[in-house]
């Protein structure tokens, strides 16, 4: 098996615990607490599982070598893996925002989060940077789009839950419509992400050359 498909897929797999641990941590944590922002955010990672497990495939699919039936090779299997990530990111989003739309116009049973809350988005904000800023270099420096693709996914993951942080403060201000509201913009957030990547792995399939200056010359 190439190096380079054996570094994605051990990447991919350690995407696939991480988040596998931090969507259950904070799936408790928010059920404990009482918090609709955290809950959203443990859905998101729980989403993060599943792209985890595309590229892993993805990276295993690329990794073959050329036969008869594919004489340039599987490379190509790299992008159509990100665009199903960037499907599911938007699937996700859309179903996470409508459940958070929900709670924020029939407010009814809302409380103060607990502090569990807080403990558990601080300790995700500080796994999902660690592990964006490991997955972009590694990324880099295999020059895999697919693999950039799921690192920013891993950014985005840490934003949303920097979000959810400030919706749960909010709410135990007293303002509780905040840890609902703070749901629908991490959504938001997770749709906007998928959008972006399907439309750069579409460009990827296609050929596109983006560089119109050198058109210009030519």
């Amino acid at each position: 098996m190439p190096a380079r498909t054996t570094t994605g897929e051990r990447v991919a797999w350690l995407g696939i615990v991480a988040n596998l641990g931090l969507a259950a941590g904070k799936a408790a944590a928010g059920a404990v607490a009482g918090s609709q922002a955290l809950l959203v955010d443990a859905a998101h990672s729980l989403a993060d599982v599943l792209a985890a497990g595309v590229l892993l495939v993805g990276f295993r699919i690329a990794g073959r070598p050329a036969d008869t039936c594919h004489p340039y090779g599987h490379g190509k299997a790299e992008s159509i893996a990100g665009k199903i990530v960037a499907v599911l990111l938007i699937l996700a989003g859309v179903n996470l925002g409508l459940w958070s739309l929900g709670k924020v116009w029939q407010p009814t049973g809302l409380a103060e989060p607990g502090a569990a809350a807080l403990a558990a988005l601080v300790l995700s904000i500080a796994v999902k940077e660690a592990m964006f800023r490991y997955q972009v270099r590694v990324a880099r420096r295999i020059a895999s789009n697919a693999l950039l693709a799921g690192a920013w996914d891993q950014r985005a993951d840490s934003l949303s839950s920097l979000v959810a942080l400030a919706g749960v403060a909010g709410a135990r201000a007293g303002l509780l419509v905040f840890d609902p509201l703070a749901g629908v913009v991490v959504a938001a957030m997770v749709v906007r992400l998928g959008w972006t990547l399907l439309r750069r792995f579409a460009d990827e399939l296609m050929d596109k050359f983006d560089h119109p200056e050198l058109l210009q010359a030519i």
